[in-house]
């Protein structure tokens, strides 16, 4: 697979695309509408002192945890309205970039956005779970008897200490087996917008064709998200003193929506790499 290739396309492709910028703004629109409103409910429940992202800002709050956890309570209508919203334009930018590499896809109703949605949470928990080989499944049932035995036996201090590491090395072997079934099965989605299969045929599809080729995919999106946090470390920074700058003179509103420029600009971007990325790998090993 030609990775870098892939990888240079993937960033250049949508910048010739005026679809393409179309659903980035769209992205960011949401991501700063959405950010805006979190402010709105974040001030109502921490004061008028601070809004998300200020650096040197004090949180007043008699009970910081039960707040956090009534804020998220409240939040919740927000994270599932804005979760359908940004999956819907993320399936609208991967049928653009399928579109433009010579692909028929179908068009996207509520019935196939809800038949796409089974597909993702079924890969989901067939990489979480790993399914497709049930040796690792072993993993995650070690880890979990693991804390059990950690949370219910009272082990003495080194043992609890040797415990705890070969938890956190489970752990992480866990981790790389996920990852390593999430780019499998990752192709599932694109194979989704096309055809007209069962859920299991997709992921079947998927677990195909990336066959000998997790490790290139997992780093090519290794590559756009370590480019994607570099952005984001970047404008954060200088945002973040300008949103503070911003908000002493005009409110704590507009200082979060200087500060919110960074993350949208970031979010967006990686929104529109990713999707354009597997597309493509989508197509490299369509060919083979």
């Amino acid at each position: 697979m030609k990775v870098i290739e892939i990888i240079k396309d993937a960033l250049t492709l949508p910048m010739k695309s005026r679809s393409a910028k179309k659903f980035f703004f769209i992205l960011f629109l949401l991501q700063m509408i959405t950010g805006l409103i979190y402010t709105l409910i974040y001030i109502q429940f921490f004061g008028e002192t601070s809004f998300p992202g200020c650096i040197s800002c004090q949180i007043v709050s008699g009970d910081m945890t039960a707040n956090i956890i009534e804020l998220n309570f409240s939040l919740f209508p927000l994270y599932l309205v804005y979760s359908f919203a940004a999956f819907f334009i993320y399936l609208l930018v991967m049928k653009h970039a399928l579109e433009k590499l010579g692909f028929e896809t179908k068009k996207i109703t509520l019935k196939k956005f809800a038949s796409i949605t089974v597909v993702l949470t079924a890969s989901f928990f067939s990489a979480l779970f790993s399914l497709f080989e049930k040796k690792f499944l072993l993993i995650p049932l070690l880890l979990v008897l693991l804390i059990l035995a950690d949370g219910t036996i009272a082990l003495s201090g080194e043992i609890a200490f040797f415990v705890a590491i070969f938890i956190l090395l489970v752990t992480g072997i866990y981790g790389i087996v996920f990852l390593r079934n999430s780019s499998k099965l990752v192709l599932s989605i694109p194979a989704a917008i096309i055809g007209d299969l069962r859920t299991s045929d997709y992921l079947k599809l998927s677990w195909r064709m990336t066959k000998n080729k997790a490790k290139e995919i997992a780093g090519a999106f290794f590559a756009i998200i370590l480019l994607t946090g570099i952005i984001l470390f970047a404008l954060n920074f200088l945002l973040g003193f300008a949103g503070e700058i911003t908000a002493s003179f005009a409110g704590n509103l507009a200082g979060a929506a200087i500060f919110s420029l960074g993350s949208a600009t970031a979010y967006s971007l990686f929104a529109i790499w990713s999707n354009y990325l597997i597309a493509l790998i989508f197509e490299e090993l369509k060919q083979k």
